[in-house]
């Protein structure tokens, strides 16, 4: 099955960006990323021909569906093995967030950046879901990506978000979010949400949550991290899970 996603150029901040999405997906063929099988540019709009992505938003499949550790596990590893598939390529997604994933695949590429030999600085994506380098004006490289991760990691196995709300929020909430970003300041692992989940789960979500991008594991790092091994992941498709 296919997605027609149809993009008003006129209603576009930055019309550039529509280049560079569709730069990206160009680029990234791969199993956990959703595929572009043709477009269309008019001078009205951009038209994406893509996977349509089987079994949905996955933010609808995490209220929908008590997920177990396991499942959660086998979600993250896909996506890691998208986000170091990107990196591997050059295109940071500087976006990511459960919205963004479609059964899972990693889709919506219009905040992605392209390769380049230099660091970036463009403030861009979700406030709940960017790193501490985005507020403290550091150029920055791919580890975003990986903070990322980790805000999503959390929020399949809690249900809640790490720093706050999971939409930008204006005003004094998001000023008190970005503190907490900028520190590293998420919330303890604790209530009933957290009490039988593994050692090895909150271990990989603070390795992610490392305020220094340096200190940081990478996308391939983190696919070597045990809690894949021992939440007992399983390595087909998100569906296929019981």
């Amino acid at each position: 099955l296919l997605a027609l996603k149809a993009i008003s150029i006129a209603l576009t901040p930055t019309p550039t960006r529509l280049a560079t999405e569709l730069s990206a997906l160009r680029l990234a063929t791969h199993p956990r990323i959703v595929r572009l099988h043709d477009s269309l540019h008019t001078p009205a709009h951009l038209f994406l021909v893509t996977d349509l992505g089987a079994g949905g938003c996955l933010f609808d499949r995490m209220m929908d569906v008590d997920m177990s550790e396991r499942q959660c596990a086998t979600v993250v590893r896909q996506v890691v093995e998208a986000v170091e598939y990107l990196h591997g390529v050059g295109v940071v997604h500087r976006d990511f967030k459960v919205r963004r994933l479609r059964g899972p695949k990693v889709a919506d590429f219009g905040s992605a950046s392209l390769p380049t030999p230099r660091r970036r600085h463009s403030h861009i994506g979700t406030v709940a879901y960017m790193a501490p380098e985005f507020f403290a004006g550091h150029l920055y490289d791919e580890k975003v990506d990986c903070w990322a991760v980790g805000v999503l990691m959390y929020m399949l196995l809690s249900l809640t978000s790490p720093f706050g709300n999971d939409d930008n929020t204006p005003g004094a909430a998001e000023a008190e979010q970005v503190e907490r970003i900028s520190r590293g300041d998420f919330a303890p692992f604790s209530g009933p949400a957290w009490a039988n989940k593994s050692d090895a789960s909150k271990d990989l979500i603070r390795r992610l949550f490392q305020v220094n991008p340096n200190e940081r594991l990478s996308a391939a790092e983190a696919m070597d991290h045990p809690w894949f091994d021992v939440s007992g992941c399983c390595f087909g498709s998100f569906n296929e899970v019981s």
